[in-house]
């Protein structure tokens, strides 16, 4: 799976213009704008929306700030379009949700 994804982002690296790491560099991670560059892996991006907008800490605080939150370290090809996907998805922000229109 390691070499799938350093072909995507290989791929991704003329497409969006992010940094590969340098030679020597410990934690050996590609970025985009000082933002840390997320594999496509699914299971990899709904763990930082646990961290980003699931937890207690956190308590849901909507899409625009969910991805505030998450592009200030994160970058992956369609983030804003997936995140909203994910919080319109969001069992519990649905429920809270204040209804505007009539029935």
């Amino acid at each position: 799976m390691q070499q799938q994804y350093q072909k995507t982002l290989k791929e991704w690296e003329s497409e969006h213009h992010i940094v590969p790491p340098k030679k020597g560099d410990h934690l050996r991670s590609w970025s985009k704008n000082n933002s840390l560059v997320i594999p496509p892996d699914q299971g990899l991006r709904r763990k930082l929306m646990t961290y980003i907008h699931d937890s207690y800490t956190t308590r849901h605080p909507g899409q625009d700030e969910t991805i505030r939150k998450a592009k200030r370290f994160f970058w992956w090809p369609n983030m804003r379009s997936w995140i909203e996907d994910y919080v319109k998805g969001c069992a519990t922000c649905q429920q809270g949700k204040i209804l505007t229109h009539r029935m």
